[in-house]
């Protein structure tokens, strides 16, 4: 006797979203709108522009080229006993089994002109498993993916929280960047700033 075909594994798969990001790359460059378009002017009358000029874009360019790059390659998924999330750096799985729960946090960092919003995926105790920015992702991918995943039903609207906070509600797992923005922030600003600086004193020669 013929039996039939067993019924396939049921997957999902949501891609990173461009324009969001540049609607949010948008958004948080307004405030420094004036700084750009003086720094512009000053680059304008230097002397020495195309060299400037080309040092800027050697530092910039492949910061940009990769971001384009990690929103080419972002996906998320889920099937009846994985999630999974590829990247740039990879991919990261975790097992239905090991979710305690989704949360949506606005996370409002000190010196920050506007909140990161964040899905979060928890397990036990409130540990980290993976965590989606709101900048990469829109909306309605955020709340499929969320109702698609969570154990309970998942309450999507977000809560507005500061990052000491959303830290001492989740305490443990995310990423140093995510955890510490500011300081990550700084650091990653001043080396910037460095290599910049290495590349107009190398045109002044």
């Amino acid at each position: 006797m013929i039996q039939p075909d067993e019924p396939s594994e049921r997957s999902h798969l949501i891609r990173a979203s461009l324009s969001t990001y540049i609607q949010y790359a948008r958004a948080a460059a307004v405030p420094f709108v004036a700084i750009g378009l003086y720094g512009i002017r000053q680059l304008a009358i230097n002397p020495h522009a195309p060299e400037l000029i080309a040092v800027l874009l050697a530092v910039v360019l492949p910061i940009y080229l990769l971001i384009l790059l990690h929103l080419e390659l972002s996906r998320v998924g889920w099937d009846d006993h994985r999630v999974w999330k590829i990247g740039l750096t990879g991919k990261r799985t975790i097992k239905r089994e090991d979710i305690a729960g989704v949360a949506f946090r606005s996370v409002s960092a000190a010196m920050s002109v506007q909140t990161l919003d964040k899905l979060v995926v928890y397990g036990r105790d409130k540990h980290i498993l993976l965590i989606l920015w709101g900048a990469f992702w829109t909306n309605d991918d955020l709340r499929t993916f969320a109702n698609g995943i969570s154990p309970a039903p998942a309450n999507t609207i977000s809560q507005l929280v500061s990052q000491r906070a959303f830290n001492r509600e989740f305490p443990t797992g995310g990423s140093v960047v995510g955890r510490h923005p500011n300081l990550s922030g700084i650091v990653g600003a001043l080396l910037i700033t460095l290599l910049i600086c290495v590349g107009i004193a190398a045109t002044e020669h």
